[in-house]
This record gives C-alpha cells, structure tokens and sequence, in this order.
C-alpha cells in the first residue's frame, strides 16, 4: 500500500487526503448536529460528542503524522501566547476573512450560499441549543480543515513543488470543497492562500486553527441573531468592511514579510 501511494503525484495524494481526512469527520459531526436539532432536548449536547470526536480526530492524526523534517509545517493545536505576531496575525485573518467576503456577495448581488442558508435555519432554536452546536461545526471546520489543509495536504505538496505552486492547489481544492456560487470562488481562494501563507510562516497549524475557529464562530453567531445578512448591505457596512479589509491586509503582511527569510525563500522546491 505505501508503495502504490508513494507512486501517486502529489496533487492525487492532496485530493485523497482531503477525502479520507476531512469528509467523515464533517459528515459525522453534521448527523450529530442534525440529531441534537430533531431532538426534544433545549439543550446543545452534540458539542460534547463533537469534542470527543475531534479529540479521536487529533489522536489518529498525531499517531500516523510523518511531517517530522525541519521545513514542515507542525501539526498543533495551540501556539505561543506570548508572541504578539501570532495574535496579529490573527487580527489580520479575522479581518480579512469576513471582509472579503461581505464586498464580494455585495458587488456580485449573492443573496444567499449554502453555508448562510444552514445557519439561518439555526433560529428555529433557542440560543441554548442553537450557540453550542455552532460551536461545534466552528471547530470541527477549524480543526479538521486546518490539520487536513496546512497540515497534511500543504507538506504532502510542499515537498514536491514550490511552496506558492502548493499554495494554489490547496486554494482551489478548499474552494471546490465548499460548493460556492460562482462569484464567491476567487474570495474563498483569497482566504485559503492567506491561511496557507500563515501557516507557512509560524511553521505550525496552532494559529490558522484558533484563527478559523473564531472566525467561523463569530460569523455563525452574527447569522443567528440576525446581525449580518448578504441581501441586507448598507452603505456604512460597506466602508466598515473596507476599513477591516485593509487593516488586515496590511497588519497580515507586515508580519508574513517581517521574517528574516521572505515569501520567496519560504520554499524553492
């Protein structure tokens, strides 16, 4: 089996990850979700059978990861703390993570995605049964999609073509993955190369996870109370997305060029 794998291109074996290690997690954790929602219970008991799921997840990952030579990217749940660059380094996905898409669904008139349509459908329930379960779909997508995207699919690529050319692979396949009207596919590849770029640079998963846990969360919560809306865009909306998008931009680049090594040198095979 190792030998039949080894003999694969590296984007074949990328695709393969990407369905063994991402799909029966989410799959799972949706029927759980689904479950805890028909229930009668007012309560979110899926985030608990969510976090033992992620935490089987984590050890199966830990126990087969083979990403052990120095220019990997570490597999993590957690990073330093301490570090200053890491926290703006996430203030700059977070900014331009919702940033980009709000100006894209206005500029394109998108009234509604896949993504936005399941989480409305979350006030039908009360906050108590509704805010845990977002949480548990915002970290399974944080953990699972992170470890099986700057994990295991960017060094699977990474040791077989330059670092920008794995890159773009992961953008379209994380893109693809997420079935988005069609407007919204060059964002959503925006977001992937900026989470892949972070990744890139602390050499480790622990920020882009925490990263894409709060952001998700953040945004499934404004969902459910109502607080944003892609067919609801004023003008103030609109400049507040600017500001956040530039602020981002610039605070996230600051710091992916403030390395001693730049983008170039990140990976030159």
């Amino acid at each position: 089996m190792k030998k039949i794998w080894s003999k694969l291109p590296a984007w074949l074996q990328a695709i393969l990850l990407n369905l063994i290690l991402l799909f029966p997690v989410i799959i799972a954790v949706q029927l759980i979700v689904q479950a805890n929602l028909q229930s009668s219970s007012e309560w979110g008991w899926g985030l608990i059978l969510t976090v033992l799921i992620l935490a089987g997840y984590w050890y199966l990952v830990k126990r087969f990861n083979k990403f052990d030579q120095a220019e990997d990217i570490k597999l993590e749940l957690t990073f330093s703390m301490s570090k200053a660059s890491n926290w703006l380094m996430i203030l700059g996905l977070m900014c331009i993570t919702p940033s980009v898409i709000q100006l894209t669904t206005f500029l394109f008139d998108v009234s509604s995605t896949v993504q936005t349509a399941y989480f409305e459908a979350f006030r039908a329930y009360g906050p108590g049964k509704a805010i845990p379960l977002m949480l548990a779909m915002a970290l399974t997508a944080g953990v699972v999609e992170e470890i099986t995207y700057r994990g295991f699919m960017q060094n699977t690529l990474n040791r077989k073509y330059q670092w920008w050319l794995s890159i773009l692979l992961i953008a379209v396949i994380f893109t693809i993955m997420h079935l988005l009207p069609l407007p919204l596919v060059l964002p959503y590849m925006i977001i992937s190369v900026m989470f892949s770029l972070v990744a890139e640079k602390t050499k480790s998963t622990g920020v882009v996870i925490f990263a894409h846990v709060l952001v998700d969360f953040v945004l499934f919560t404004l969902i459910y109370y109502e607080a944003t809306s892609l067919t609801q865009v004023h003008s103030s909306v609109i400049m507040g997305n600017l500001v956040l998008l530039i602020v981002g931009i610039l605070v996230l680049f600051y710091y992916l060029n403030s390395s001693k090594r730049t983008l170039l040198s990140l990976r030159t095979s």
